[in-house]
């Protein structure tokens, strides 16, 4: 997983070089977030940069695996929940971010590593999704969204925005015995 975020983020640095010298500026970044799921035997290991989260629902309990790279989700694991910072990034700064791949010349990833519980359901969502003022509202609805229903609640709760969001199961798998 490290490999492919390097090469990734090697291609959108130099798209954003490309991108400076055809326009003079240095402010031409290519910038994008990457998010990388494997599942083997029963783990799922997810790499992530970027505007995106990682939620799963296990037992019908919606918990965040993986928290985006955002300016208030910077202060957020510096200071806490409760704190100043937080809530003045919060209020001013709620798009702000602060990683991504293509914008300086090194960038780390988030790695989270899980078991796999039959029924465990994942969604990986862009900042579009999470970040409206309803944002914990339209994860729930996604999470509980037939598989024809997912697209249309996208769509009628994000109209006009940039957003992704991709929801998978994944079941457990016996591992062998030796």
């Amino acid at each position: 997983m490290s490999s492919a975020i390097a090469a990734a983020h090697r291609i959108a640095l130099a798209m954003g070089e490309q991108g400076a010298r055809a326009e003079g500026v240095r402010l031409s970044h290519t910038a994008v977030g990457i998010t990388v799921a494997v599942l083997r035997e029963s783990v799922i290991h997810v790499a992530q940069v970027g505007m995106s989260r990682l939620y799963r629902k296990r037992r019908d309990v919606i918990e965040l695996l993986l928290l985006d790279h955002s300016l208030p989700s910077a202060f957020l694991r510096q200071y806490g929940s409760e704190s100043r910072e937080y809530l003045d990034a919060l209020d001013f700064h709620r798009t702000a971010v602060a990683r991504m791949l293509g914008l300086v010349p090194d960038v780390d990833a988030d790695y989270v590593t899980e078991p796999l519980e039959d029924g465990d359901c994942f969604l990986i969502c862009s900042g579009g999704i999470w970040n409206q003022p309803e944002g914990d509202l339209l994860v729930r609805t996604l999470f509980d969204a037939a598989p024809e229903g997912f697209g249309p609640v996208v769509t009628a709760a994000c109209s006009g925005l940039d957003v992704a969001a991709l929801r998978f199961r994944a079941a457990a798998t016996p591992t062998a015995s030796v």
